[in-house]
């Protein structure tokens, strides 16, 4: 059974590959520093997650938005988590108020994220039929 795909996109290298660490035993982590490029592999690997890293967001947050809901109209089970300052760019806002994604605000940590993974998609208590003989 092939893992659940999770698109990381941030421009920081160290919290991608973090995060990429701190995943990749349950899931397939795609990196991308752009969010053009996140859509991108979202959409070849019909991706499950979604995680953007904008913090520091370009353009005032408004490639982030378009591209995040072109992908909510196509890929219609993406869960989306935005990560963002305290103060988010009102595109951003906006995006988030149209409904069904997770928005962390201010300094946010790889331990959070790996959190909010675990409990969208929970690990499997062993049963009978999913244990290898």
């Amino acid at each position: 059974m092939s893992k659940p795909i999770i698109v990381v996109c941030s421009r920081s290298p160290m919290f991608s590959s973090d995060l990429s660490l701190a995943l990749s035993e349950r899931f397939d982590v795609q990196l991308s520093d752009t969010v053009q490029k996140a859509g991108e592999l979202c959409l070849k690997h019909a991706a499950h997650v979604l995680i953007g890293d904008f913090q520091v967001a370009s353009d005032g947050g408004h490639a982030q938005e378009y591209v995040i809901g072109q992908l909510r109209q196509r890929l219609t089970d993406l869960h989306v988590l935005l990560l963002t300052a305290t103060d988010c760019p009102e595109p951003l806002e906006r995006l988030v108020a149209c409904g069904n994604m997770t928005h962390l605000r201010g300094n946010i940590g790889v331990e959070q994220v790996v959190a909010w993974v675990n409990e969208k998609f929970p690990v499997e208590a062993a049963t009978e039929s999913n244990v290898a003989a």
